[in-house]
């Protein structure tokens, strides 16, 4: 774990450096995110219903396909972000009331190998690797002001061949 400098001083769980993403953090402002969502609410910037980014560019029967990396579906509600700059910010999430959700697909075990039954040329190997995306979620600020910031998100995981290493 490590503190962020600036915003909060956030305490960012090392399981989320490689993510990008954290639902858990230690120090979250809980109380300060919820004042500024009843301040929206009553102001009707957000609603009662949460922002949620599904994956919905599936398409086609499941059974008709083959997914060729273990992956798990998960459902996040983040606290914390990392930008394209690599700086955390905290995302606008209390406890009680959360405003951002969002499905994801995650690897079940990343750089692991591609199903068995998938051939590569010699010199070659498929590998299962975490596919991000930067998405805006709002974000909220020390001094009680909000924003939008566009912040990774894991979206899917993908078998990619790569050269085997000598």
């Amino acid at each position: 774990m490590y503190n962020v400098p600036g915003e909060f001083g956030l305490e960012i769980p090392e399981e989320c450096e490689s993510v990008g993403i954290c639902v858990d953090i230690p120090n979250y402002p809980n109380e300060q995110a919820k004042q500024i969502v009843e301040k929206l609410k009553a102001s009707g910037v957000i609603t009662d219903d949460t922002t949620e980014l599904d994956d919905t560019r599936r398409v086609g029967p499941a059974e008709e396909n083959v997914e060729l990396c273990k992956s798990e579906q998960r459902t996040l509600t983040p606290k914390a972000g990392v930008d394209e700059e690599g700086h955390w910010h905290v995302v606008l999430n209390p406890d009680d009331n959360p405003t951002q959700q969002f499905a994801v697909e995650m690897c079940s075990v990343e750089n692991s190998s591609c199903a068995k039954f998938v051939v590569f040329q010699p010199g070659y190997e498929g590998v299962c690797i975490q596919s991000y995306m930067y998405y805006p979620m709002r974000i909220i600020h020390t001094d009680g002001t909000k924003s939008k910031k566009n912040l990774k998100l894991p979206t899917t995981c993908s078998c990619v061949v790569r050269r085997k290493e000598s």
